[in-house]
């Protein structure tokens, strides 16, 4: 909940109050755990194909302006380091501390579907990387967050803002997390 609130203070309403943001979402996350966990996890599904969906729109959109002399090469930086952040990133992911908790109470090929997870969650993160590195380049380093800068960059004869887009993910994402 920290980084949705530091996002929607920083980046997408610098007005706004950080306490009427977290209790807003935390309203709307205690209704929905009421409403039961099948429709948060029915949540989660179609906003995996909605988050699938928007990468790859903004992926193809962004063709244009790849530039692959942008990348580094990897042993630019020590090993140690790409490493660091790498084990970083995993430990960060809740989902997948969740999941462990999960699995002993889980019927069926639980290790199948964890592999799978960690799999699909590893494609997305090399792809945002990607494009990222690729499109933004050094200005990158600048950015509180990257990728919202280039949903803002991206330019469609079909969907015009596509930070908006990004920026409900954020809010759908958050309120799943939560």
């Amino acid at each position: 909940m920290v980084d949705f609130q530091f996002f929607m203070v920083n980046a997408v309403f610098p007005d706004a109050s950080r306490f009427i943001i977290l209790i807003t979402l935390m309203i709307a996350a205690f209704y929905a755990s009421l409403m039961g966990l099948e429709g948060i996890a029915r949540t989660g599904t179609i906003l995996f194909l909605i988050v699938l969906i928007a990468l790859v729109t903004i992926a193809f959109t962004l063709h244009n302006r790849i530039n692959l002399l942008n990348l580094k090469p990897v042993l630019y930086e020590p090993v140690k380091s790409i490493l660091s952040v790498a084990w970083q990133d995993t430990a960060r992911n809740m989902e997948l501390l969740i999941f462990m908790m999960v699995v002993p109470n889980i019927k069926g090929k639980a290790a199948k579907s964890l592999l799978g997870y960690i799999l699909l969650i590893s494609v997305l993160l090399c792809t945002i990387s990607f494009l990222v590195a690729t499109v933004l380049g050094e200005f990158t380093f600048r950015q509180i967050f990257p990728f919202y800068m280039i949903a803002s960059v991206v330019d469609s004869k079909i969907i015009r803002r596509f930070d908006a887009i990004h920026m409900t993910l954020w809010v759908i994402t958050a309120f799943l997390r939560t």
